[in-house]
């Protein structure tokens, strides 16, 4: 197999163990009803091992991702995280019994059409060598932690209705940061460092998150944190580390972007669907 099909696998596989990881913690909480107490019972033992599964795979996907980026660009890495999100809902229809609507299927068919695209052209690439532009870090790293702050900041003292785009673009924007990370470290290949680095950032994001879950909808925060997760490191690569972006990897993308707003349509629909279905009927 060639180093571009070793990039293209390992980065799909990332992007599919993340979020599939995802959906097995969400399938096996249930052990967390009777806890440590339904277990000495014998009961929740699979939950329980589906729910360690799930954080097993969340756990191998940076390491994953690690050995992607050390064969190929960022940039492109980026683009076909959004991937994930295939394996994910089909898992949560298939298996969790979720439902998914005519606006979820299609934005699934945006996706596999993107990044087969994105795929298909990038077969016959020879990836040219990353070089770590240090001297530009700064700036980076000033710029979009500095505009996603205080677009927080602001959002947070006005009380804007669009508090959870705010947090989740600047989650987004760590989650981004932290696929840099790993592209750092696969050039360096000072692993020990990067991997601190990496940890305290998804810490950081994982805390961002959770103050947008708090004050705001997931229909806000989702799609903005994938949407930027993905855009700011295709757009900070090329600048970060001299990577290729090309015309049609944009273009590749842009099924993506809009699978992304397909998908939170469709979550709208399925919550108010699930509103109506709780109201008591009149007799």
């Amino acid at each position: 197999m060639s180093t571009t099909a070793l990039f293209l696998l390992y980065a799909l596989l990332a992007a599919s163990l993340d979020n599939l990881g995802q959906g097995f913690q969400k399938g096996g909480s249930a052990w967390m009803e009777e806890g440590p107490k339904g277990l000495l019972k014998g009961r929740g033992w699979f939950p329980m091992l589906q729910w360690v599964t799930g954080i097993l795979m969340c756990v191998a996907a940076p390491f994953v991702l690690a050995w992607s980026l050390s064969l190929g660009p960022a940039t492109f890495a980026a683009a076909l995280g959004v991937f994930g999100l295939v394996p994910l809902y089909l898992y949560a229809h298939f298996v969790l019994k979720e439902k998914i609507t005519t606006w979820h299927a299609g934005a699934l068919v945006l996706v596999v059409a993107g990044t087969s695209y994105i795929g298909w052209m990038s077969s016959t690439m020879e990836f040219p060598e990353s070089q770590f532009q240090a001297h530009r870090l700064a700036v980076i790293l000033l710029t979009s932690v500095g505009v996603s702050s205080a677009l927080c900041l602001w959002a947070w003292a006005v009380k804007s209705p669009y508090l959870g785009f705010a947090f989740g673009a600047m989650s987004g924007i760590v989650g981004g940061l932290n696929l840099l990370v790993l592209k750092w470290g696969a050039l360096a290949k000072a692993w020990w460092t990067t991997g601190g680095v990496w940890i305290g950032l998804a810490i950081l994001a994982f805390f961002v998150l959770q103050v947008a879950y708090r004050h705001s909808t997931a229909l806000q925060v989702v799609p903005s944190n994938t949407a930027v997760a993905v855009l700011f490191p295709m757009l900070v690569s090329p600048l970060l580390f001299a990577e290729p972006l090309p015309t049609w990897l944009v273009v590749g993308s842009i099924p993506s972007f809009l699978a992304i707003g397909l998908l939170a349509h469709g979550e709208k629909l399925t919550a108010l669907e699930a509103e109506k279905s709780s109201v008591p009927q009149p007799s």
